[in-house]
């Protein structure tokens, strides 16, 4: 008899970020235009991650499209304002 396990991840690209680069709203937002997806669980276990993530909001420059992908996922979009300070992905 074999036994196989899966394993299941609910973690974004900035999850996987250090604490440092969670905090910077650059490097995440860099993160974001080539990752768009994160998760619930990276945004309220990681203050970092949560303030960034509202601050990029609040300077207009990431929203949040309609719709969303099922819990615990989220997807930004760079605004124009976005795109522009990090330039386009690569």
């Amino acid at each position: 008899m074999s036994t196989s396990m899966i394993v299941c991840s609910f973690s974004g690209a900035i999850g996987d970020m250090s604490a440092k680069d969670q905090g910077d709203e650059t490097k995440v937002l860099r993160v974001l235009r080539d990752n768009p997806r994160f998760s619930v669980f990276d945004a309220t276990e990681r203050p970092n991650i949560a303030n960034s993530l509202d601050s990029l909001r609040e300077r207009g420059l990431i929203e949040y499209p309609k719709p969303q992908p099922g819990y615990p996922w989220c997807r930004v979009r760079l605004t124009e304002a976005g795109v522009a300070a990090v330039g386009e992905p690569t």
